[in-house]
């Protein structure tokens, strides 16, 4: 399948291993020079907002199942499985595309169980516990009114209907809003929705959202945007008055999400230390004013050898690509690499920009894996991890516990493990912290229960001495670790 994000690939399989890159266009073009390059989305954006037509003039594909067209307050269920063959890796679910995509007539789509009524979305955007994703929050009915005159400009063709498109080739599913009017009156050509939202596979689970707006009427001033339906984690910040004009990814008329790993992207200038060869960092996007224009990149610094560009998929789309990673990105060595980029358009005029890449740190665990713990002894342990800076608090989950211990994250980057172990027996405890990008460590701890070595009467009880220690995030040891034991004893040790 085409646009996926290569994770992983080492440096032998890389077929492209390039400095000069190119794609093209047909259109006919002018000689202004390129003006801007960036690091973007991992898809291709169609130029301009007008609606994509994917069968010819005015083909949007499909008419959708009743109760996304033709109706009002309705919801359908399409299979889009035959494109997003991985479903939705979303928020700590991964949602079936076969039974659990759902497109309403009021204008979004949502994951689980189908919402077809607009009123949560409009009383709150965090209240709905659906995932959803909404072109605007105006109340848009295709029911009885029937079709009327299309919109001004684009491809509209002024159905008041909704249709869906698969294609299995560029792996994009499209659902269009063909003109549709509000709820609940006679269809009018200044109030009208001509807008698609298109979801992009880009292998496992992980996929882009496109929000295109040829034309929004009456909407002005709705807002737009996502929730994933857990009351923490939405976004509805791009409320204006001109959808049509504006943007989140410099492209007017178009907004778009990546999630990766079941969390939204908010950036693409970023790679993992450590990562592999043939690591896809993100893809390069060139400002020209002259629209179909073609390209070639050359890599004029390449962070001393990190780095290289390659069309990873031969379709057209050019890659960073990490080229000698592993020990070589360090966030504790250098939290950044720059890398020159040269485009050069077709009347050979070229625009030359550093771009930096940040190294993000993976999630580590402070305490080592090996754990000694006293028997017939209740005690409270807790476990530190640490996270790249910005990244926000990450969650934490735990496999193989022993019936007598119990586990809590405690929401600060901490867990408590705790119980009473009452026989001798080494308990393998596996750790899974994930970090609000999606990056993921595990570690399996080795917790012996036996009988203390040492131990000294005090007037309330016994202390007893625990073998722990507790690593810094470079690997090296400090401080002093507290290992509560129940019922007033406290164990204290010295860490080395």
């Amino acid at each position: 399948m085409n646009n996926k994000i290569i994770k992983g690939l080492t440096q032998s399989a890389l077929t492209v291993s390039l400095a000069f890159l190119s794609f093209t266009s047909t259109t006919a073009i002018a000689a202004s020079a390129p003006t801007d390059i960036s690091l973007g989305l991992p898809i291709t954006i169609e130029a301009g907002n007008d609606l994509v037509e994917v069968g010819g003039p005015g083909n949007f594909g499909v008419l959708a199942p009743a109760g996304a067209s033709q109706a009002d307050d309705g919801v359908a269920t399409i299979d889009v499985s035959s494109v997003m063959d991985s479903g939705f890796n979303f928020y700590g679910t991964t949602y079936n595309a076969a039974t659990q995509f759902h497109v309403s007539s009021n204008g979004h789509v949502n994951f689980g169980i189908g919402l077809s009524n607009i009123s949560p979305l409009i009383a709150g955007w965090a209240q709905p516990t659906q995932p959803f994703f909404i072109l605007h929050r105006g109340d848009m009915s295709t029911s009885s009114q029937g079709a009327g005159a299309a919109s001004a400009g684009g491809t509209s063709t002024g159905t008041n209907d909704v249709f869906y498109h698969l294609d299995g080739i560029n792996d994009i599913v499209t659902i269009t809003f063909d003109d549709v009017g509000r709820c609940c009156g006679p269809v009018a050509t200044d109030a009208l929705t001509a807008a698609q939202l298109r979801f992009h596979d880009i292998g496992s689970g992980n996929f882009v959202v496109e929000y295109r707006y040829e034309n929004v009427g009456w909407a002005s001033g709705e807002l737009l945007g996502w929730s994933a339906g857990d009351l923490i984690n939405f976004n509805q910040d791009f409320n204006t008055t001109d959808i049509a004009t504006k943007s989140n990814i410099n492209h007017p008329g178009v907004f778009a999400w990546a999630f990766i790993n079941g969390q939204v992207v908010e950036s693409y200038d970023s790679v993992l230390e450590g990562a592999a060869n043939g690591t896809a960092v993100g893809t390069l996007n060139t400002t020209d004013p002259d629209v179909g224009d073609t390209f070639t990149y050359e890599l004029l610094d390449d962070a001393d050898g990190r780095f290289i560009l390659s069309d990873i998929n031969n379709d057209g789309i050019i890659y960073v690509v990490v080229a000698d990673g592993g020990n070589r990105l360090n966030a504790n060595n250098n939290e950044t690499h720059d890398i020159t980029v040269r485009v050069t358009d077709s009347f050979t005029n070229t625009f030359d920009k550093t771009l930096t890449i940040n190294v993000i740190k993976v999630p580590v665990f402070l305490t080592t894996s090996n754990i000694v713990v006293p028997v017939n002894e209740s005690l409270n342990l807790t476990i530190k991890t640490q996270v790249e800076q910005g990244t926000g608090t990450p969650t934490i989950t735990a496999a193989g516990l022993p019936a007598w211990m119990s586990f809590a994250d405690n929401g600060d980057g901490t867990v408590t493990l705790s119980g009473f172990p009452s026989f001798e027996l080494t308990n393998r405890v596996t750790l899974t912290v994930t970090d609000s990008l999606g990056n993921v460590t595990s570690r399996t701890f080795n917790i012996t229960v036996e009988e203390p070595q040492e131990k000294t009467e005090t007037g309330s009880g016994s202390t007893t001495t625990v073998t722990i220690t507790e690593e810094g995030s470079d690997g090296g040891s400090f401080g002093w670790l507290s290992l509560v034991l129940l019922g007033g004893l406290l164990a204290r040790r010295k860490l080395n």
